[in-house]
């Protein structure tokens, strides 16, 4: 039999496979067993009982599921594996109830209706994107390694406008003990970071400022860096002139603003970019993914120079960081 008659069936029964998986998984969400197993390892027949489900089709079920990594068994118990105790409980059904609205809006290009039952727009969509900080954490650690923090960098003045769960600034800190950074985001996000940084040392070099950071008011020529983390995919043209101006008039002479993102061009990263993008265009009202190319024009026309752009090849492989000198 030839090579590629053989490769056909193996993608085929792959398919097959992959779409079996995701029912599965999203059974064990809808039916409870996930969250019961959240609360620690159980035996079939207990979980059975708790789920309110039949033993037999339950460990057909689990079967399944053990062979995506998602639950592990140890003799009679089953429990989440890794994975599943640092997938954020409030994303449980990875995005079911906007990835149902696809066909509409393939069909028309409407944007999913906002009511109160499908709380889906624009501040939800940002919302979600901040319980995601355990995944970025090794892009962050790229990124600080890219900087050479604390070697060829140390002793900043960091501005961190839009800083989220404050992951990326945390990191840079941590590389760089000696560098303080400010916070810039509003309340609700500030208070996250808080959550996230608490009894970490390197909070003690944070300073917070509550506000719009469109509206922020900032010292001129003060800070050695300005950084903007995953935000220029989502933001409107004309706000990420702002912030750009914004940056280029706090920056110290020579002062240096980092732009970290999502950008094409790592092969291991194509699906799940594309996922990025698509959940983009489908959740939010006209944002789009820039590529470093468009992103060094703008930077340009607010006066920056020496702009170097590298990968963060870091899992899963969709980030990349923009350096630019004012």
């Amino acid at each position: 039999m030839q090579e590629s008659h053989l490769r056909t069936i193996e993608v085929y029964q792959s398919f097959k496979n992959l779409n079996a998986q995701s029912h599965a998984i999203r059974a064990a969400v809808n039916l409870g067993v996930i969250r019961n197993l959240r609360h620690g390892q159980r035996s079939l027949p207990d979980l059975a009982k708790q789920c309110q489900l039949q033993e037999k089709p339950l460990f057909l079920l689990l079967e399944i599921l053990k062979a995506t990594g998602l639950i592990e068994q140890y003799e009679e118990d089953y429990a989440l594996a890794q994975v599943g105790n640092v997938w954020p409980e409030e994303l449980e059904d990875l995005g079911d109830r906007y990835w149902a609205h696809l066909e509409h809006w393939l069909k028309h290009a409407e944007p999913i209706p906002e009511n109160a039952s499908t709380p889906l727009d624009q501040k939800d969509y940002e919302a979600e994107h901040m319980a995601d900080v355990w995944w970025t954490t090794p892009a962050a650690i790229d990124a600080a390694q890219a900087l050479s923090l604390g070697k060829e960098r140390k002793s900043l003045k960091i501005l961190d406008l839009y800083s989220g769960s404050s992951v990326f600034a945390l990191v840079l800190l941590h590389h760089d003990p000696t560098s303080v950074a400010t916070l810039v985001d509003d309340a609700a996000r500030l208070q996250f970071a808080r959550q996230h940084a608490a009894g970490l040392a390197e909070a003690e070099n944070l300073e917070w400022l509550e506000c719009d950071p469109t509206k922020v008011q900032v010292p001129e020529d003060y800070y050695d860096l300005v950084l903007i983390s995953r935000q220029i995919h989502r933001l409107p043209p004309e706000t990420l002139d702002h912030l750009l101006a914004l940056a280029h008039r706090a920056l110290k002479r020579n002062g240096e603003v980092v732009l970290i993102d999502v950008f094409p061009g790592q092969e291991d990263g194509v699906l799940s970019r594309s996922v990025r993008d698509l959940e983009l265009a489908l959740r939010t009202h006209g944002r789009q993914m820039l590529s470093p190319k468009e992103v060094e024009q703008a930077l340009v026309q607010h006066g920056f120079s020496e702009i170097q752009f590298a990968h963060l090849p870091a899992v899963p492989r969709i980030f990349g960081v923009v350096l630019a000198s004012k």
